[in-house]
């Protein structure tokens, strides 16, 4: 029989959920994170009034809106709650909290502490970068170290338990900053995107050089803004931006992190057929599609466009079944290092092996995606062997199911596992559903809004 609704989330922030049978629909996602926080800085920075189109509401862009507005920024959205206007400031315009807070809360939001983290390392003013406990425990060292040799004045919390690591709250007291040649010793685009923000405001020239290419969001706004800015292969230079910069509108694609969730419950469930529409489809961010391609998805890319430097699309998924294990090396990891928890969901339903090495830096996300991902798979019958830089997952083609699901206080993990108990054979119970509001608030609703049929 077709039901109208396969989750049913109580009062205590539980989600149960019943495995389904059919799952066709047409939908849209909530516009990319990643995007929407660089559309919010620079539209603050511009001179001028900018409209961000297909805003996504969700808590991360809400810190990073709410503490630009702290610092003078004004932002008013439009009744739809899916469009923002901005005031900017201007290049120089940022000023001290005017309510003589010293504080800036970032929530849970890694991105919005380390880009703004190199914006404000230059600002004449002081501030603190404070977060929730998850945020307490991410490293800074990697934004920190660079920036300090540009001139910054920066001080954070140590850890016994990991010498030379810094961690928040991050004290920035603003100076004038020198710009460095900087060889990334990891590829990550928030390291990248503070360092070109604080070259933006430093003395001489700044480059960043990466061993791989990761995300290059902030790299195709500027330059869609205008702002100077080199690209030699790996390497990318900017320098101080004189004249100001004008205010320009932003349409933000889909987020290809959410559309994933719905890419893999399509993959997975039996006659399934999922169409989303205008997706980002940014290069540095495809690794995913690529990932199940290859291990025999049946994915359609239509539609394809560029508005605002940014590659949009219409993603059609069609069931194939007979998912194949694959291997993922580092080299590959920056363009889908998101999307991995969701990957080993995929390769738990997948037949053979399925390896995943070089991604380490899923242990300092939001919780350890490693540990978290081989922990909950195993609840509900995957094989799964833990490894220090990530995972073997010897897929069965099925998943028993039928477990209490834990979230780790972590979004992707959260939704990663709902999808697993919606194609398993015995569903399952997701204790804690709020953190998926740190990117997706609307992701139960919108799988109950499509024609599916239950278990």
């Amino acid at each position: 029989m077709t039901s109208t609704q396969t989750i049913i989330t109580t009062k205590d922030k539980q989600a149960r959920i019943v495995p389904v049978k059919k799952l066709i629909g047409k939908l849209k996602v909530p516009g990319d994170k990643s995007i929407c926080h660089r559309a919010l800085i620079f539209s603050a920075l511009a001179q001028g009034e900018s409209r961000i189109s297909n805003f996504s509401n969700n808590r991360d862009n809400g810190s990073t809106m709410e503490i630009l507005t702290h610092l003078g920024a004004k932002f008013s959205r439009l009744e739809d709650s899916e469009h923002l206007v901005c005031q900017g400031v201007g290049e120089k315009g940022l000023t001290a909290p005017l309510d003589k807070r010293t504080v800036l809360n970032v929530g849970n939001s890694g991105t919005t502490m380390r880009l703004l983290c190199g914006l404000l390392a230059s600002q004449p003013f002081s501030v603190t970068l404070d977060g929730d406990a998850s945020i307490r425990r991410r490293p800074m060292a990697r934004v920190v170290e660079p920036l300090l040799k540009m001139g910054a004045h920066i001080q954070g919390s140590n850890s016994a338990e990991k010498a030379g690591e810094i961690y928040p709250p991050l004290h920035l007291d603003g100076r004038s900053l020198t710009g460095i040649d900087y060889q990334s010793p990891i590829p990550s685009a928030q390291l990248k995107s503070a360092l070109l923000l604080a070259g933006m405001y430093s003395q001489g020239e700044t480059s960043i050089t990466e061993d791989y290419k990761s995300r290059d969001h902030t790299e195709k706004m500027m330059q869609y803004l205008g702002l100077p800015l080199e690209i030699d292969g790996l390497t990318v230079r900017n320098r101080a931006f004189n004249p100001p910069f004008a205010a320009r509108d932003f349409l933000v694609p889909g987020d290809i992190s959410s559309a994933a969730f719905f890419i893999m419950a399509a993959v997975l469930v039996e006659g399934a057929r999922v169409e989303i529409c205008d997706i980002s489809l940014n290069p540095t961010r495809t690794g995913f599609l690529e990932a199940m391609q290859e291990m025999g998805a049946g994915i359609t890319i239509v539609n394809q466009r560029t508005v605002g430097g940014e590659e949009i699309g219409d993603i059609v998924v069609q069931y194939q079944g007979n998912l194949k294990g694959i291997s993922i090396q580092a080299p590959r990891i920056p363009r889908l290092i998101d999307e991995l928890p969701l990957l080993a969901v995929g390769a738990a339903f997948a037949r053979g092996k399925t390896e995943i090495r070089g991604a380490a830096e899923l242990r300092v996300k939001e919780s350890d995606r490693i540990s978290a991902m081989a922990q909950e798979l195993s609840k509900m019958g995957a094989k799964v062997k833990e490894l220090p830089d990530g995972m073997v997952i010897d897929g069965q083609g099925f998943l028993e199911g039928g477990s209490q699901i834990e979230s780790h206080g972590d979004h992707r993990i959260a939704m990663a596992m709902a999808v697993a108990a919606l194609n398993s054979k015995k569903g399952g119970i997701l204790t804690d559903t709020d953190p998926i509001a740190v990117s997706f608030p609307g992701f139960f609703e919108q799988l109950n809004q499509m024609n599916f049929q239950v278990g």
